[in-house]
This record gives structure tokens, C-alpha cells and sequence, in this order.
């Protein structure tokens, strides 16, 4: 029998993200033109896929820094997701958005 495959996920608020960057995710524009950011939307937010590679979405830091900056903390956290929840805790040490 093989072992479970467990992953780990950051809970934050939408909040954390300007509505800028939260809306590109929800419409799957977070990469622009040249690059999928790999999302799953639902009511309340967004699962965003960590990559192990810190420069796998070369062009993020570019189009979308505060996102950038969140799945870098993540991945730095042994994560593989960001889970963008209306309803989570603001991350600690980001900046805040009220929209």
C-alpha cells in the first residue's frame, strides 16, 4: 500500500488582494496573454496552484505583484495552494484592500 499524498494550502482573504488582481484571477487573466495561472473559482473565491519552480509564472510579479508576492509566502510555507477565501484571516504582515 502506498502512502497518502497530503498537500498543504494557505487560507487568506480576498482582501489581501487588490480587486484589481482578485477579479484577473476570477476572469483567468492573472497571467496575461502569455501565461495560465492555474485557478479553480468558486462562490466565495479562488484555489490558486502553487508551483515549485519560484520563476514557473515568469510574468506575474510584472502583471500581478500582490498575487506574485502571496504564492511566493506560500510556497516558502510548503505549500501547493492559496486558497483566496472571502471569508478567511487577512495574512499577516500584507497589505490589506477594502473593495
Amino acid at each position: 500500500m502506498s502512502e497518502a499524498n497530503v498537500r498543504k494550502y494557505l487560507d487568506v482573504s480576498t482582501g489581501n488582494l487588490p480587486h484589481e488582481e482578485m477579479e484577473a484571477i476570477e476572469t483567468g487573466n492573472a497571467g496575461g496573454d502569455d501565461e495560465l495561472v492555474i485557478v479553480r473559482n468558486y462562490e466565495y473565491g479562488a484555489w490558486v496552484w502553487v508551483p515549485d519552480e519560484p520563476d514557473y509564472y515568469a510574468e506575474l510579479p510584472k502583471l500581478q505583484p500582490r498575487l506574485s508576492a502571496i504564492l511566493n509566502e506560500a510556497r516558502r510555507l510548503g505549500c501547493n495552494w492559496v486558497n483566496f477565501d472571502r471569508d478567511a484571516p487577512h495574512l499577516a504582515g500584507f497589505p490589506s484592500f477594502e473593495w
